[in-house]
């Protein structure tokens, strides 16, 4: 499993976009995907930090989107996910965000990153 490294200020919002494809390997329909959530671990600890359900159809895009935020690669990103500054309430730390879209047939995408929380407002 690929673990993406990135950053994001102390209790700010930040947008995580990917690619998710369907168990042939292709762009799923928004229908076939049943529920998101997302999942936030301190890694010092392992407790869990905060955890969320996204709505389908809010989150998920039927073509894949290319533009000045995806710079991975020539295909683009087909799903838009905000995750508010609960997900990483505290600067200094390093937190596991886990993704999971669950789909009907019972197939489950992940990714997973590891989110370095810049400190903005001090202790």
């Amino acid at each position: 499993m690929i673990i993406r490294k990135c950053q994001v200020l102390e209790d700010t919002p930040s947008t995580f976009l990917d690619q998710v494809l369907n168990q042939s390997q292709a762009i799923p329909a928004i229908i076939d995907i049943d529920s998101i959530s997302v999942s936030s671990y301190d890694t010092d600890t392992g407790l869990l930090a905060y955890t969320a359900d996204f709505v389908v159809a809010d989150t998920m895009e039927a073509t894949f989107q290319l533009d000045e935020g995806w710079n991975r690669d020539k295909r683009g990103w087909n799903s838009n996910i905000v995750c508010g500054g609960e997900y990483w309430p505290e600067g200094g730390k390093t937190y596991r965000l886990e993704f999971s879209w669950f789909f009907g047939d019972g197939y489950i995408v992940r990714s997973v990153y590891e989110v370095q929380c810049i400190e903005l407002f001090g202790s």
